[in-house]
């Protein structure tokens, strides 16, 4: 393809673009074609265009990440069948640990009268 941006203000950076496509142009692709259910296709499709990319990039994005993280990027696991409750309390009792609780008004009016009834005596 050859340098496409000869001339121009700033040359250093249509020379750099110029390399970025020869590379590019250089590299072998490959087509393939995968099943998708059509309101994912349409959901995947309207995010990638409103940040200014095509599904194919976003699919090359995870295939690079995939190669390079030696398998999936995030997390692949079977659906939590417990309890949402369970999770609930779980997270509860983890905070109670963390973060004990503060007495409430009634104790606090308690030590208070223990504290005047001491001191009257």
């Amino acid at each position: 393809m050859g340098f496409v941006f000869e001339y121009g203000i700033l040359p250093s950076i249509y020379v750099y673009i110029g390399i970025i496509i020869n590379i590019i142009d250089t590299m072998g692709q490959s087509t393939f074609s995968i099943r998708l259910e059509d309101d994912i296709k349409d959901d995947m499709n309207s995010m990638c265009e409103s940040i200014g990319m095509s599904m194919s990039t976003a699919f090359n994005i995870f295939a690079r990440a995939f190669v390079r993280n030696g398998g999936f990027p995030f997390d692949v696991r079977l659906p939590d069948k417990r309890d949402p409750w369970d999770g609930f309390l779980e997270a509860r009792r983890t905070l109670r640990e963390r973060y004990p609780i503060e007495p409430g008004l009634d104790e606090i009016d308690e030590e208070i009268k223990a504290v005047r009834s001491s001191k009257q005596q």
